[in-house]
């Protein structure tokens, strides 16, 4: 993608992102299952210190533009700069913000994705809102179940595990 070896043409561009996208996916199942495997088996360490998540959030920003803007979406932090600082596992916070954003641009068409936290919030405290399609009450009950997803129907239109927000239940208690 970088053409060191040499200029690619578009259609080779095309097909090395299928592949990078593929890979980037198959990578994520395979962190999440591991992640899963260790809180389960009580071996995941976490590791806290002093962070600023104003810096993990614009991070998590600049990591997330290209999905954003190829979708057509407006991305807003309503953080107060001077939140200060919080003691939490910084990779960790940063694995659940990514998994919400990422839930947030894959189920969202159009519109917007907010991410709002004030001065002295918690990780567990922010809060991640779209115009994407929402939710069914009746459908709340499987929202933090493993391998379970709202449409999992044969025509299903969104991609994934269904470990996404049963990995984050995990990872915040």
């Amino acid at each position: 993608m970088q053409e060191l070896p040499g200029p690619i043409n578009d259609e080779q561009r095309k097909q090395l992102s299928i592949v990078q996208s593929s890979s980037r996916h198959l990578l994520s199942l395979i962190n999440d299952v591991l992640d899963i495997s260790k809180i389960e088996a009580g071996q995941l360490e976490l590791k806290y210190s002093e962070i600023l998540p104003q810096k993990s959030l614009a991070k998590l920003q600049d990591l997330m533009s290209t999905q954003i803007d190829n979708k057509g979406l407006v991305l807003e932090m309503n953080c107060d700069h001077n939140s200060g600082t919080i003691i939490t596992d910084e990779r960790r916070f940063e694995q659940i913000m990514l998994n919400l954003l990422s839930n947030a641009v894959k189920f969202t068409e159009k519109g917007k994705i907010s991410v709002e936290c004030e001065r002295g919030w918690a990780p567990s405290d922010s809060m991640v809102k779209d115009t994407g399609i929402g939710i069914p009450e009746d459908q709340f009950d499987k929202l933090f179940l493993p391998f379970r997803q709202i449409d999992s129907g044969l025509t299903r239109k969104y991609e994934g595990s269904g470990l996404g927000t049963f990995d984050l239940k995990k990872l915040a208690s």
